[in-house]
């Protein structure tokens, strides 16, 4: 017997086409919120057997992550060959989601490319060797500010990285001059004031494009 897609299905199917990977809490809490927990374990469960959703890595917690499955692709026309398997930047791709959600909470980021989507375009055009040098940032986020057309480049730090590290990136910025603003979310504003330093230090004129969050 065939699964019946029911429409909050379909909504769960179109966010992961967005955000390439959830983890079962935000399914939970974006989908299923009036819902009892095994219920909706339940429904992940039978979209996983229906090859719909496709389970990633389990935290250390026993919490699943889930992308598209082959079924979930066919349907939403998911494209790129982006696969979410990395246990190393797992965490880092589940909070880009929440982040983006709050974004649109606020009316951004409804014309925006992730990472995964730059990527794959990146690995289409690139040898892998050059397509791994390439700035790959977490997000472009494209909006119409001050009557003008804004290109945006998310990049959400859990950690501040090793100084040659932004040397690199503050680099390849300075190059990119498509990119209108670089947003930096950060833990703490401890963490935001390195990574200025970092740029006020190798790139001055970078500062003025640069904005931060907590």
């Amino acid at each position: 017997m065939s699964l019946i897609l029911q429409p909050r299905d379909h909504e769960l199917l179109a966010c992961l086409k967005r955000l390439g990977v959830l983890s079962t809490v935000q399914i939970c809490h974006w989908f299923f919120k009036s819902v009892a927990k095994t219920t909706a374990l339940r429904r992940i469960r039978l979209l996983e057997e229906g090859h719909y959703l496709k389970r990633g890595v389990t935290f250390d917690n026993g919490t699943n992550t889930w992308s598209l499955g082959f079924k979930g692709r066919e349907l939403t026309g998911f494209e790129t060959s982006a696969q979410f398997s990395n246990r190393n930047s797992i965490k880092h791709d589940i909070l880009l989601g929440d982040l983006r959600r709050k974004l649109e909470s606020f009316g951004l980021a409804q014309d925006i490319t992730p990472e995964f989507e730059i990527k794959s375009e990146l690995f289409r055009n690139y040898k892998y060797g050059n397509a791994k040098e390439q700035l790959v940032p977490d997000a472009l986020m494209f909006e119409s500010l001050r009557s003008e057309p804004w290109v945006i480049s998310l990049e959400l730090e859990l950690t501040v990285k090793a100084e040659k590290r932004y040397q690199k990136v503050f680099m390849q910025y300075e190059l990119k001059n498509s990119i209108t603003r670089i947003w930096y979310f950060c833990n703490s504003t401890k963490e935001i004031n390195r990574i200025l330093n970092f740029a006020q230090k190798h790139w001055s004129k970078i500062q003025n494009r640069m904005w931060f969050s907590v």
